[in-house]
């Protein structure tokens, strides 16, 4: 009897001990997790908000002329006239703070936003243009003078359209922005400056009061082009996009997602140059 209830207790205290390590474990995980970020999703930093508005004449380059600051109600109006009358143009800035961003490049990242189209017709497509740029936060004068880092997408959008979500590829200008040093990367929106038409206007409906509303940059740990998820972009990846690759608007494999860097659902030549991109970065970073 004495044995059976020692025998008993010891395979108590075992299974004790076993509950208390797995706590351990899960403990030990939760700390892990909260500090290493696999993902973020960031909106734009409550005072990185600026929008423009017509207090001079279009002149193709961003001035203090161009900009001012947000007003109440709903930011978003992206316009350029460029009839003999009234030439201005309306443009949309954001910037988002990456600080709190611990993973090190190169990283993939996102763009979401939603536009709609005007109200009016006829009007032809209208192609807005989404540069980046490195920004700081502060918000002075010489702020409007930076120039963008480059053309990160150019998007359509048509007369009457509803409101549609586009997701851009950001990753090169993302990572350069971290690479560099700097604290923040900033997204302009406004019409294709090199456009024909006379008057071209679209919408971003985004609250001022709301950051929710507006554009989410997404960063993520997984490099994209890796396909074989060994950390880099190298041959073995190129191998693999290459049997992916078959061209413009082709049904896209649930495999070869990686590859559609520009997110238009199929792999193609525009894809192919953005791996050279990916891969640059990836041997720029090691």
């Amino acid at each position: 009897m004495y044995l059976r209830i020692s025998t008993r207790g010891s395979f108590k205290r075992m299974l004790f001990f076993r509950y208390l390590r797995l706590i351990s474990i899960l403990c030990l995980c939760l700390a892990f997790c909260s500090t290493s970020t696999l993902a973020a999703v960031l909106e734009p930093s409550a005072d990185g908000t600026i929008s423009d508005g017509r207090n001079a004449a279009y002149d193709g380059t961003p001035d203090a002329w161009d900009w001012i600051f947000n007003d109440t109600g709903y930011e978003g109006s992206i316009t350029l006239n460029k009839s003999e009358l009234n030439n201005w143009e309306d443009r949309v800035v954001w910037e988002y703070d990456l600080r709190g961003i611990s993973l090190q490049p190169p990283l993939s990242a996102t763009l979401t936003f939603t536009i709609r189209g005007p109200a009016v017709f006829p009007r032809p497509l209208t192609s807005v243009h989404v540069y980046a740029y490195t920004a700081n936060l502060i918000e002075e004068l010489e702020d409007y003078f930076v120039s963008p880092l480059r053309l990160a997408a150019s998007v359509p959008v048509g007369a009457f359209q509803p409101p549609t979500a586009y997701t851009i590829d950001v990753s090169r200008e993302v990572n350069e922005v971290l690479s560099s040093g700097a604290i923040a990367i900033g997204f302009r929106f406004q019409i294709d400056p090199d456009t024909l038409h006379a008057i071209n206007q679209v919408f971003i409906d985004a609250l001022d009061s709301d950051p929710t509303t507006k554009p989410a940059l997404s960063i993520e740990a997984n490099l994209r082009g890796d396909s074989d998820l060994d950390k880099d972009v190298d041959l073995f990846d190129f191998n693999d996009f290459l049997a992916c690759m078959q061209g413009p608007e082709e049904s896209l494999y649930v495999a070869c997602d990686t590859f559609d860097f520009d997110l238009d659902g199929d792999v193609d030549l525009a894809d192919r140059a953005s791996f050279q991109v990916y891969a640059t970065l990836y041997q720029a970073s090691n």
